[in-house]
């Protein structure tokens, strides 16, 4: 009796020790890292080509700090749009399978309503599976389903793309209605006005331009203008714009897109004291 009471207590000691064994097993198993959609980090994208359906085709282009709209117009980019779309090289593979013999129109793939390219990695875009609403993508010969949080980001207008700041380089002049402010020999700023204006008066105009965000960017029709402004940078480039009081813009003459201001920045514009 003993010793038979002595086995089960043994064994019992024995699927304890299994079972707190498979317990701290478990604790120690690393979790498995959900699989990124690319192999690709933002940091190493230098270029992005945006190709959608009845849609202009855009190109980015990294410079050394910040990324430019190439096509269709050269422009400095919303850096803010930018980063969030790169984030889709890292996003989240929640299944992925081989498009080898698949049926590529079952899943919107067979004409892709939208894709980007970063780097040489192209993804297509296509449509959306109906349990939990995720978006397939295809890379080479591989079917992602993916969070749908990219698709409509690839589908906005140019215009919000666009950088809201005017200007990506230093302000080194402005002329409109005949006046002028521009640097003089010793780097202060000078101006062909004939009221005494005080450096620390034309230092404030000029950051006023300098500092200019827009409320609001959109694409205009090319008009003839009727008053205009000039801003040469420092890069050696001017920038040409329309101006409008009736709707407090600025529109850039070159590529046409318009800036709309808030009507406490457009009425500083053109005074070069608080007094004018």
């Amino acid at each position: 009796m003993k010793n038979t009471r002595l086995v089960l207590n043994l064994a019992m000691l024995a699927v304890v020790l299994l079972l707190v064994l498979a317990v701290a097993n478990e604790i120690q198993k690393p979790e498995e890292k959900p699989a990124s959609l690319t192999l690709l980090q933002p940091g190493d994208a230098q270029s992005i080509r945006i190709e959608r359906n009845n849609q202009e085709t855009l190109h980015f282009a990294k410079t050394e700090t910040t990324w430019r709209i190439k096509q269709p117009i050269n422009i400095a980019a919303n850096q803010t749009r930018i980063e969030s779309l790169l984030k889709l090289l890292t996003t989240t593979s929640h299944s992925s399978f081989s498009s080898s013999g698949k049926d590529l129109a079952i899943f919107g793939l067979d004409s892709p309503l939208a894709s980007i390219t970063i780097e040489n990695t192209r993804i297509e875009f296509g449509d959306t599976e109906p349990v939990n609403r995720r978006r397939y993508v295809k890379i080479n010969d591989t079917i992602h389903l993916i969070t749908d949080i990219f698709f409509h980001q690839l589908k906005i207008e140019l215009p919000s793309f666009v950088n809201n700041k005017l200007f990506d380089a230093s302000i080194t002049k402005v002329s409109f209605d005949n006046t002028i402010i521009d640097k003089n020999a010793q780097g202060g700023w000078q101006t062909n006005s004939n009221n005494a204006i005080s450096q620390d008066d034309l230092q404030v105009f000029v950051d006023t331009w300098q500092n200019l965000q827009a409320t609001r960017i959109q694409r205009a029709a090319a008009t003839f203008p009727k008053r205009i402004a000039n801003v040469t940078l420092d890069d050696g480039s001017q920038v040409d714009f329309e101006i409008t009081a009736e709707d407090t813009s600025l529109r850039r003459l070159d590529n046409n897109i318009k800036y709309k201001l808030l009507d406490t920045q457009f009425s500083k514009l053109f005074k070069l004291t608080n007094n004018e």
